[in-house]
């Protein structure tokens, strides 16, 4: 009729399934993120290859104004020799990015399931292209230009984690579920285990009997209703509810650990973010400036103003300052997709009514917050 001990189980299962669900939550975001990263590896893998394939181009045309002005007489054999040395060396770069560009698709296959060897058609990323991430809505992006702002805005995707991140959630249902094993080992200590019996003997058919049962009233039977408590248990019961008293401590400070790791989290890689935005306009600057630098040396270089020292540093300052943008591009996304993993959430898998939901509160409470509170 009544056991405490089976309502407990029953609602402990309960909570423990919410649990497994919130587990199976997080794996599926890690899951998510490793495949974001196997795929921008991708892409910068596919990039590399490109810009050492344009290399290789600018220096096959410096070999060929070398050996123009080793035929005139104006430089000797040896600078010929120094770019044929140069053509090498970048095509084992090339053939090199082409390695990676091989094993980089090979991950992403494997993260994905697929046949190790299957081609891809990819999209390209970027911050304004490919993928919509929070930090792309132009709403959004002016917060990382203001210290305060910033500040605030990290302040409401903390608020926001504590609803949506899945390993925080787990760990407060495994508090529900061990609340409810203390106020079980609790009511032990005074709750009865209340059983109720029933018998009744019947013979359903009688077969050759020289003498009939004359009616159903004759048949025995019986009910009764009991009640037991734990009068004597060597202290049993008082160890247990002491034991699953301190397994809930315990799960509170992991709790209190987690939410402090949590915002540690989530603050951290909003500033790496913010500087991955930030180095994608030094990084353009950077790139602009060192083809206009090699640009101009090159042709200083063809009309002997400017020596092969000269413009083989130019060259390799362009290479540089491209891999660069590149790099800065790409981890820009990347960046900003393990900060949103960090909140338990990413924006671009979101429902349209998803997203525009959390624009809004995310603007309310950037316009209502005081900024002396940020």
């Amino acid at each position: 009729v009544f056991s405490d001990d089976i309502l407990a189980n029953h609602a402990i299962q309960k909570i423990l399934t919410r649990s497994r669900r919130y587990e199976e939550k997080a794996v599926l975001l890690d899951t998510v993120l490793t495949a974001a990263r196997a795929y921008i590896k991708l892409l910068l893998a596919m990039s590399n290859q490109t810009i050492h394939n344009d290399n290789i181009g600018v220096t096959r045309k410096n070999l060929e104004i070398a050996r123009n002005k080793a035929a005139v007489g104006t430089v000797n054999a040896a600078e010929v020799s120094r770019w044929e040395s140069e053509m090498a060396a970048n095509q084992i770069r090339l053939n090199d990015s082409h390695r990676d560009l091989l094993t980089a698709r090979m991950s992403l296959n494997q993260v994905l399931d697929r046949p190790i060897t299957r081609e891809f058609t990819l999209e390209d990323v970027g911050p304004d292209k490919g993928i919509e991430l929070m930090i792309t809505d132009p709403g959004v992006y002016r917060f990382l230009s203001n210290l305060k702002l910033a500040k605030r805005f990290s302040n409401f995707l903390v608020i926001e984690s504590d609803r949506h991140l899945p390993e925080l959630n787990q760990v407060q249902e495994n508090i529900k579920a061990q609340e409810r094993i203390v106020l079980n080992r609790e009511r032990a200590m005074y709750l009865p285990d209340v059983t109720l019996k029933g018998t009744a003997d019947k013979i359903i058919e009688e077969y050759e009997a020289r003498q009939k049962t004359g009616s159903d009233l004759d048949h025995p039977w019986t009910v009764s209703l009991s009640a037991s408590w734990p009068i004597f248990t060597g202290g049993a019961h008082t160890k247990d509810l002491a034991k699953s008293r301190y397994q809930l401590r315990q799960q509170q400070l992991q709790e209190k650990n987690l939410v402090n790791l949590m915002q540690l989290d989530i603050r951290s890689k909003l500033e790496t973010a913010a500087v991955s935005a930030r180095e994608i306009a030094l990084a353009e600057t950077g790139n602009a400036a060192a083809s206009k630098s090699f640009e101009i040396i090159q042709a200083g270089y063809a009309q002997g103003r400017n020596s092969l020292t000269e413009l083989v540093d130019a060259q390799n300052a362009k290479l540089s300052s491209q891999q660069a943008l590149a790099s800065a591009r790409y981890q820009f996304v990347l960046d900003f997709l393990e900060m949103e993993r960090a909140t338990g959430r990413f924006h671009f898998l979101d429902t349209p009514d998803k997203k525009q939901a959390f624009l809004l509160r995310l603007k309310e409470y950037m316009e209502t917050t005081p900024t002396k509170d940020s």
